[in-house]
């Protein structure tokens, strides 16, 4: 997930200070949190009732919400 986190950061051009960095508490469900170059908190995560989406997070802002299968996939292709 961390991989998906980081491709979704960089199609956007968030310019990355701290990359985000992985907790899995319950071995479920996930959550990755860093920081822009602006100081704004970025955070990545997928629930324990949608282990397959990805929700990754800049502030306040959304940047993407859905599949993490499909961004590893756009991120293999080159």
């Amino acid at each position: 997930m961390r991989y998906a986190g980081n491709d979704v950061l960089l199609e956007e051009g968030i310019e990355i200070l701290t990359a985000p960095v992985c907790t899995s508490p319950d071995e479920i469900a996930v959550t990755c949190e860093g920081e822009t170059m602006d100081g704004e908190p970025i955070r990545v995560e997928s629930t324990a009732d949608a282990q397959d989406d990805v929700l990754v997070t800049v502030g306040d802002r959304t940047l993407y919400d859905g599949s993490l299968l499909a961004v590893l996939d756009r991120g293999s292709s080159g």
